[in-house]
């Protein structure tokens, strides 16, 4: 008499397998830690202007005393503040653009003497010292290394428990079609925002 012999695969290959291709396909969509990034990186920037400090958070050198008067011509304004053009441009969400898998800054879209601040100029007459607005403070680099986590962590919707069996977790919605669950929401806007708006 034949002896029949019942495997049961624990956890299905199946499902393991259909979980990994869900996973691949949300992966290749960047775009939503991509945008959030961008938004970390407008904010830092306008937090230099705002505090008047470079990515490190050293205070910008104050005006030279040769410039000091025709800085008093634009009261309570601070540093680089004078006619707004330059905070404009360098914050701008024009100037801070992404493509399918990077984020990228536009110098171009600054005024002429916009990089001029950024690098230093100590050769010209009085010299112009550096007073960088440009690149990432630690606080902006965690908000993007979180946001990147948070985004990966989403797209995976398969876990084993300590105990060998399967569970099945929240996915990217609208990443793949089909796929339901929570969407990803940058921590910006649920309050964990390091980088406040004044």
């Amino acid at each position: 008499m034949p002896v029949i012999t019942n495997f049961v695969w624990e956890p299905d290959p199946i499902v393991y397998a259909n979980s990994m291709m869900n996973v691949a396909t949300a992966l290749e969509n960047r775009a939503v830690p991509l945008a959030a990034a961008s938004e970390a990186v407008q904010m830092d920037i306008r937090e230099r202007f705002e505090t008047e400090t470079d990515p490190q958070g050293n205070k910008w050198q104050p005006w030279a005393d040769s410039y000091a008067h025709y800085a008093s011509i634009f009261p309570n304004k601070g540093i680089l503040h004078q006619t707004g053009a330059l905070e404009e441009a360098a914050t701008s969400s024009e100037a801070i653009q992404f493509t399918h898998n990077s984020v990228f800054y536009r110098t171009g879209n600054l005024p002429s003497h916009g990089l001029e601040h950024e690098t230093g100029n100590l050769d010209r007459e009085p010299p112009l010292p550096q007073r960088s607005f440009l690149g990432l403070s630690d606080e902006a680099r965690g908000v993007i290394i979180g946001n990147f986590y948070e985004w990966f962590d989403g797209a995976i919707n398969l876990f084993v428990t300590s105990r060998g069996m399967v569970g099945r977790r929240h996915a990217i919605t609208g990443l793949v079609p089909g796929m339901r669950g929570r969407p990803f929401v940058p921590r910006s806007s649920v309050g964990k925002a390091p980088l406040p708006r004044r």
